[in-house]
């Protein structure tokens, strides 16, 4: 019985060596990202009240290796399911958008844009929706 775990242990951390433990991408996802990635390259930084066409009040930036649901107790967030994997990966920065202390939306975001290089290490950026404005100078945030 040992044995049948740990091979079955072997066999998760080698798929996720091989396939990153990537988060699949979904349409909203993706959509919102070649969003910001246009607005950056034309204009050279992203105001997120003209990308994120969702109700929404509150921007909430989380890097690689957070703990969520820290995030959220500490923002006084409620968020029913909490669906990432933010916290064992470096791919990614987490937004989370809310409206009225609800997380309403969630994404993904690659680190080809790296909303992460703003952040303290260890701490996460929350800004209200007329603040969250991003300017890039060759792909670094200059906000």
């Amino acid at each position: 019985m040992k044995n049948t775990f740990r091979g079955l242990f072997l066999m998760i951390v080698i798929f996720c060596f091989l396939t990153g433990c990537s988060v699949q991408t979904t349409e909203l996802e993706s959509d919102f990202i070649k969003r910001v990635d246009y607005s950056i390259d034309e204009n050279g930084s992203v105001d997120f009240d003209d990308i994120a066409d969702f109700e929404w009040d509150k921007l909430i930036v989380i890097g690689p290796y957070m703990t969520v649901n820290h995030v959220l107790e500490e923002e006084g967030l409620n968020w029913r399911n909490p669906i990432t994997h933010i916290q064992n990966s470096d791919g990614n920065t987490l937004l989370l958008f809310s409206f009225e202390n609800n997380v309403v939306e969630f994404i993904h975001f690659p680190r080809h844009r790296d909303f992460a290089q703003f952040l303290q290490q260890g701490s996460h950026l929350s800004v209200n929706r007329d603040e969250a404005v991003f300017a890039f100078d060759n792909g670094v945030i200059t906000r």
